[in-house]
């Protein structure tokens, strides 16, 4: 008896994550397929697609995306970057906070973009892409600040991850959206002043 219960629950388990994936017809990892792939849950971002032509603005005061924000910015470290000290996190909260950019959406390769600039201080903006399939994303922030009260006159981008250790780690689909990013905003920051921030 105990068999042909384990047996109905791991059919429906693996019945509902087939039917999931065809009914939004996209390949978002659902929980319940990571549950019988690797036997880890991890989260349902199925939600996320209710932002599809919003902005950036719109998905950040969800309380579900507080939950991305935790995998990918780092907590604890400080920075000079907008002129005075501060965690990460404060740093990227102040520079995705502003006037947005609209989200953008790849659903062949499973990642979102979200942009933003500090309000009142638009030259300073802020960037993320994060791949919901395996949970792991960069942020990236353009400052002019290089050390405590050492303002220059041209931008900086400092690029940071909980997900990864340097920016050789970094998929090249992550490094490619922030380019186009810079791209459309009129940026021309040089290699040498790419950071990736430890």
């Amino acid at each position: 008896m105990k068999k042909l219960t384990c047996i109905i629950i791991l059919t429906s388990t693996i019945y509902s994550c087939f039917v999931k994936k065809n009914r939004n017809n996209h390949n978002v990892k659902s929980s319940a397929c990571n549950i019988v792939k690797d036997n880890k849950t991890t989260l349902n971002y199925d939600w996320l697609f209710q932002y599809k032509n919003k902005t950036t603005n719109s998905l950040i005061w969800d309380q579900r995306f507080h939950r991305i924000h935790k995998k990918v910015v780092p907590r604890e470290s400080f920075s000079y970057m907008l002129g005075f000290e501060s965690t990460f996190t404060h740093i990227f909260n102040e520079t995705i906070g502003g006037p947005p950019d609209n989200i953008v959406f790849n659903e062949e390769r499973n990642y979102f973009v979200i942009s933003a600039c500090r309000l009142h201080s638009c030259d300073e903006k802020g960037f993320m892409w994060f791949d919901y399939n395996t949970e792991k994303g960069i942020v990236g922030i353009v400052h002019y600040f290089n050390k405590k009260e050492e303002y220059i006159d041209y931008p900086l981008l400092t690029i940071a991850s909980n997900n990864f250790k340097s920016k050789k780690e970094i998929p090249e689909s992550a490094i490619l959206e922030l380019k186009k990013w810079l791209q459309e905003k009129n940026l021309k920051i040089a290699p040498k002043d790419w950071k990736f921030h430890k």
